[in-house]
């Protein structure tokens, strides 16, 4: 079994290339796909205020860390008694 439905009542149910068509409590369902959501639109002063936003400050230039550099490269420091097994 087909169903054909005439072109000018899918026109009049703003139904053109594409449809869904479902059956619900014995009940034939044809639909027009929902259209995507609307894109957010922009508004001047939301323009307005992005244009004009301060510039960002600049970045500090980062300084030598010597001393710990330095102290990486160092050998440690011996810790206990000489001769002592515990000791370093």
């Amino acid at each position: 079994m087909a169903l054909v439905i005439p072109a000018e009542m899918l026109a009049a149910c703003d139904i053109a290339e594409e449809a869904t068509v479902t059956v619900s409590n014995k009940t034939l369902i044809v639909a027009a796909p929902q259209p995507p959501p609307p894109a957010e639109q922009e508004n001047d002063d939301t323009l307005a205020h992005w244009a004009n936003l301060p510039e960002a400050p600049e970045e500090p230039e980062l300084q030598p860390r010597a001393r710990l550099d330095a102290a990486l490269r160092e050998d440690p420091k011996p810790y206990g008694k000489p001769g002592d097994p515990a000791g370093a």
